[in-house]
């Protein structure tokens, strides 16, 4: 992996608390690795390692984009 950047967009209740209900983390990788490993590590960091990711009552959705081009877990 030569680069990698992760961003967050999230929403959240209008009303008190103004918890988070929903958020997208896009994860913006370069270099010579496959997608398959990428997801992986993705899907790892969400079901085992990620202590917010559990906590939060939100719902989480993920985004690859791999050397410039958006890939999907269903493509791998």
């Amino acid at each position: 992996i030569e680069n990698i950047e992760i961003t967050v967009d999230g929403e959240r209740r209008e009303e008190l608390p103004t918890a988070f209900t929903a958020a997208t983390l896009t994860f913006v990788v370069d270099g010579n690795i496959t997608p398959k490993k990428v997801w992986r590590a993705i899907h790892l960091g969400e079901e085992k390692y990620c202590a917010v990711s559990a906590s939060l009552k939100a719902e989480i959705n993920y985004k690859l984009i791999l050397n410039g081009e958006e890939v999907t877990a269903e493509q791998v």
